[in-house]
């Protein structure tokens, strides 16, 4: 998320969801033709998610902050707990969409710590849906230092290339359920 130009319409596009506790999608489009960093983007969200053999609901409320060095961070919330950004994957938007993958963990004291992956596309930087997937975060853990946790700035990926440690993660966190989020850009 560096510099900004017609062309590289980046996304930080927001917040993930929280299914059994958050996964969120967050940091909606930061190059978005009229966007300028820094920028906040707000929504309200729902997730579903299958637990335990069972639809369950969770509605949460999003909010992410790309700032001018196109560093992400933000926050998905829900009654029951709360989730952070920990990495954001973007391709460049296409007929008003754009692919957009989230990396939440969860910092529950009492609870061991989730880690949430959103893989979803957005659709005018306004309206995001995708699937949630989920395993127990392991510090150490081959798909966390795959995905370079900690690592809180933007990355482009494309539709033919998507960083090896970001494709094993997909492929091997369990998927729990969907998510949709509703935003909107607000002042700084």
């Amino acid at each position: 998320m560096m510099a900004m130009n017609r062309k590289m319409r980046l996304a930080a596009f927001g917040a993930m969801v929280i299914a059994g506790a958050v996964l969120m999608s967050a940091g909606l489009f930061a190059y978005a033709q009229e966007i300028q960093l820094p920028f906040t983007w707000k929504g309200d969200g729902e997730a579903w998610a299958m637990i335990e053999d069972e639809v369950q609901n969770v509605k949460f409320t999003v909010s992410v902050t790309v700032d001018q060095d196109g560093m992400v961070k933000g926050t998905a919330a829900a009654d029951d707990g709360e989730a952070k950004i920990e990495r954001f994957y973007y391709t460049q938007e296409s007929d008003g969409l754009r692919r957009v993958v989230f990396i939440l963990l969860t910092h529950e004291a009492d609870n061991e710590p989730l880690l949430y992956i959103l893989d979803g596309k957005t659709i005018k930087n306004k309206f995001f849906f995708g699937e949630a997937l989920i395993k127990k975060f392991e510090k150490e853990g081959a798909i966390e230092k795959g995905l370079n946790i900690g690592d809180k700035a933007a990355t482009e990926i494309y539709e033919d290339y998507i960083p090896d440690g970001l494709k094993k993660a997909l492929k091997s966190c369990r998927p729990v359920g969907c998510v949709k989020i509703i935003g909107k850009f607000a002042e700084n």
